[in-house]
This record gives C-alpha cells, sequence and structure tokens, in this order.
C-alpha cells in the first residue's frame, strides 16, 4: 500500500509505503536500509509478531499531481 502526500508550503511530494518486510526492503537501496533489519525481523516473527515495514522517498520537485 502506498500515498503519495505533499505538506503544505513544502515544494515536493513523498511517498510513503507499508507491506511485507521482504517486499519494501526489496525496493529500498541497500545503503537506507539498517544493518539489522534482518536480524530484527527474524526475532519478532519466531516470537509470533506480524511485521510490517515502512518506507519513505521524496520525490522529485518536478514532480506534479498531474504526473
Amino acid at each position: 500500500m502506498s500515498v503519495v502526500t505533499r505538506t503544505l508550503g513544502k515544494p515536493h511530494m513523498e511517498v510513503f509505503i507499508k507491506g511485507a518486510p521482504e517486499k519494501v526492503l526489496a525496493l529500498c537501496r541497500p545503503e537506507t536500509v539498517p544493518a539489522s533489519a534482518s536480524q530484527a525481523l527474524s526475532r519478532y516473527t519466531k516470537r509470533g509478531f506480524r511485521v510490517l515495514a515502512l518506507g519513505r522517498k521524496v520525490l522529485s520537485k518536478k514532480t506534479t499531481w498531474l504526473h
């Protein structure tokens, strides 16, 4: 699931995503993912927790609602 937002007064838009960690991590640049992400995911899932991952990206200032 994703949403595109624009904060009033800001010159850019942002996109936020949530979903299964495996899918979200596949969309991320590796250097932006904490080194401990896989270990944390494994620890929580082994304890029976349902885990959601979140991601955010600032879009180009050229991006508009019309594109």
